[in-house]
């Protein structure tokens, strides 16, 4: 299996759910997870991807920077990133979207996605 093929796997209905399953399986085995995702397959500029893929390539690029990974670049190629912004968390007024912006992970504003950190964590 490709490591694209292997992250469209995480893909879920909701993205909530998604999202902590993938951190978990991280959490339990990045090394294992990291030998998953080395081989890109297929030319990624070629397909139109689905948001929540989007918002899975973030967070594992994230993930792999916060576990001082090398993160393959074939995570960073411009097809990975939202042509407008997503917002992964409510924001009901300017002042929540500007709290978004200012504590969202790099990884994710880089690809013009907004969540709250806290989202990616188990409680």
């Amino acid at each position: 299996m490709t490591g694209l093929n292997f992250l469209k796997s995480y893909l879920h209905e909701d993205i909530s759910y998604s999202i902590l399953q993938l951190v978990d399986d991280f959490n339990a085995a990045p090394d294992k997870f990291l030998k998953q995702i080395e081989e890109k397959g297929k030319d990624i500029n070629a397909d139109k991807y689905s948001e929540g893929l989007k918002v899975i390539i973030a967070l594992v690029d994230h993930l792999l920077q916060v576990k001082g990974f090398d993160v393959p670049q074939w995570l960073r190629v411009d097809a990975f990133k939202m042509d407008k912004a997503l917002y992964l968390s409510r924001a009901s007024n300017g002042f929540d979207v500007a709290r978004l912006i200012a504590h969202t992970p790099a990884p994710f504003k880089a690809r013009n996605i907004f969540i709250n950190p806290s989202s990616l964590e188990r409680v």
